[in-house]
C-alpha cells in the first residue's frame, strides 16, 4: 500500500484523539467515488487515493461471483460514456479479456504478456509499474481483487489505447456483442497474425484486411458475457461525470487522463505515440518497398475518423495519407484538442501556431536548451521545410513524425534542425 503524505497522518492523528473511541464507519461506494473524482485523500482497506492521479478515478467494490463479473460492475460504474451505459458495448470488452486472460490479473503467457489484457513490451512494463506503485505482488493471490481494480483502471485510461475504442464505437454497423468485440479486438488488442476474419462491415474498414487472434472465440464470449450480466444495474447513480471529464481540476482542457510510469501523461504526445509506428519498425530493407507503406491500423482509423488528408488522399508521392505535417495535424484534430489545426503545410501551421493564444512559443527550448522541452511539444523547421511532435519513451528524448516517402508516423530519433521553432498547446500537458 502507497504511504499516505505525512500531513495525512497529522489529520488522522488529530481524528483519533478528537474522535475517541468511536468506531471508523466505511465509505459508501458513491462516497468513495465522490472523494476520488474529487481527489481527497481516505483511507480504504484495498485503496488509497491519490490527489491528482488517474487511477483515483474509479473507485468501486468489486462486487460479482466471477472477474468477469466483477470488471462487467466496474465498466458499469465507471461512468464511460458510450460504454457504462452500452451493455453490448461492455460485453465486447469482457469479451476480449476473457479470451486474452480469463480475467486474472495475475495471467502471463510464454512470451512475456501480462495482465487481464495481455499487455507485451513497454505496455507490459507500464503495467507492472503501475501494480508495483500500489503495493501489489505479481502472483499474490491474496490481493487478485486490488489488482483486478489497478488493472481495470489502468486500462480505461492507458494512454492512446482505451480512447482507440471509444472513439471508434459508432464505426460498428450492427451494435452487437459480437461486433464490439471486433472492434475492441482492432484496435485496442490489435492482435495481428492470426486466422480469424472480422465480419462487422464496419469494423472491417479499420482491419485493413488483417486476420486476428481467436476473433470468434472473442465474439462467442461476448456474447455469452452479455447473456449473463445485461441485466446488471449500476450500484448507484451519483457520479455521472466520466473519468475523462474527471481529471483534477487544475489540469488544462485536455480531453482524457492519462496514468502509468513510463507514459508523457499529455495527450498530444500520447496520441501521437498510438499513431505512430514503433521506433526501428521500419528497416533499412524496408526502405522504398510495399512493406514501408503499410500504414498503422490506428494512424488509417484516425484519418479516416477526422477526415484529415482526405483519407489517404494526399501526403505521401504515393497519395497514402501522410507527410509531416498531415501527421501532425491528423494528431492534433484526432487527441481533440485543435480540431482547426491546418491540415497541410508547415509554414502555414506554424502561422496558426503563432497567432493563437492556445499556443505559446517556447523559446527558452530553442537554440539547443533541449532541456526546456516537453513531450507534446511541437518542433516546427523552416529549411527543410519540417514538423513534428517532441516525445519521451521510458524517459528518453524521442520524436514522432512522418517523413518522406511514409504513410505515417513513426517515432525516431531526437533531432532538430538549425533554426527551429518550439511551439506548446498550453491545455496540452
Amino acid at each position: 500500500m502507497k504511504v499516505i503524505r505525512p500531513v495525512l497522518f497529522i489529520f488522522l492523528s488529530f481524528f483519533l484523539v478528537v474522535a475517541g473511541t468511536t468506531s471508523v464507519q466505511a465509505l459508501s461506494s458513491s462516497r468513495k467515488k465522490t472523494y476520488g473524482y474529487n481527489g481527497i485523500y481516505f483511507y480504504d482497506p484495498d485503496w488509497v487515493a491519490k490527489f491528482g492521479s488517474c487511477d483515483s478515478i474509479i473507485l468501486t467494490d468489486l462486487t460479482g461471483n466471477s472477474n468477469a463479473e466483477k470488471a462487467w460492475n466496474f465498466l458499469l460504474n465507471a461512468g464511460i460514456s458510450g460504454v457504462s451505459d452500452n451493455p453490448a458495448a461492455i460485453a465486447g470488452i469482457i469479451g476480449n479479456l476473457m479470451a486474452e486472460s480469463n480475467v486474472n490479473p495475475f495471467a502471463r503467457n510464454s512470451s512475456g504478456c501480462s495482465g487481464i489484457y495481455q499487455a507485451c513490451g513497454g505496455r507490459n512494463d507500464a503495467l507492472m509499474n503501475e501494480l508495483a506503485s500500489h503495493g501489489i505482488s505479481w502472483g499474490d493471490e491474496s490481493q487478485s481483487d486490488a489488482a483486478l481494480q489497478v488493472e481495470l483502471t489502468y486500462m480505461i485510461n492507458e494512454p492512446g489505447e482505451f480512447s482507440q475504442y471509444t472513439n471508434n464505437l459508432g464505426r460498428v454497423s450492427n451494435p452487437s456483442p459480437s461486433s464490439y468485440a471486433e472492434l475492441f479486438l482492432v484496435v485496442y488488442e490489435r492482435a495481428i497474425y492470426g486466422e480469424g476474419s472480422i465480419l462487422d462491415p464496419g469494423v472491417a474498414t479499420l482491419a485493413n484486411g488483417n486476420l486476428y487472434q481467436n476473433a470468434s472465440g472473442r465474439r462467442s464470449f461476448a456474447e455469452s458475457a452479455y447473456s449473463s450480466f445485461s441485466s446488471l444495474s449500476p450500484t448507484d447513480t451519483e457520479i455521472s461525470s466520466s473519468p475523462s471529464s474527471s481529471a483534477s481540476s487544475s489540469s488544462s482542457s485536455s480531453s482524457a487522463s492519462y496514468c502509468g510510469t513510463s507514459t508523457t501523461g499529455n495527450s498530444i504526445a500520447d496520441t501521437a505515440i498510438d499513431l505512430a509506428w514503433e521506433e526501428d519498425h521500419i528497416t533499412a530493407a524496408m526502405e522504398h518497398t510495399e512493406a514501408a507503406f503499410q500504414a498503422k491500423p490506428t494512424y488509417t482509423a484516425a484519418l479516416e475518423s477526422t477526415g484529415v488528408g482526405a483519407f489517404l488522399g494526399r501526403g505521401t508521392p504515393e497519395g497514402r495519407g501522410a507527410s509531416c505535417d498531415v501527421f501532425v495535424a491528423t494528431v492534433m484534430h484526432y487527441s481533440g484538442l485543435d480540431t482547426s489545426f491546418p491540415e497541410t503545410g508547415p509554414t502555414v501551421q506554424e502561422s496558426h501556431m503563432a497567432s493563437s493564444s492556445s499556443y505559446r512559443r517556447i523559446t527558452e527550448a530553442e537554440n539547443g536548451n533541449y532541456s526546456a522541452l516537453q513531450p507534446g511539444d511541437i518542433i516546427v523547421n523552416s529549411s527543410p521545410q519540417h514538423i513534428y511532435i517532441y516525445v519521451e519513451i521510458n524517459g528518453q528524448p524521442k520524436i514522432a513524425e512522418a517523413g518522406y516517402r511514409r504513410v505515417t508516423g513513426e517515432i525516431t530519433y531526437f533531432y532538430t534542425y538549425p533554426g527551429y521553432h518550439v511551439y506548446r498547446y498550453l491545455g496540452g500537458a
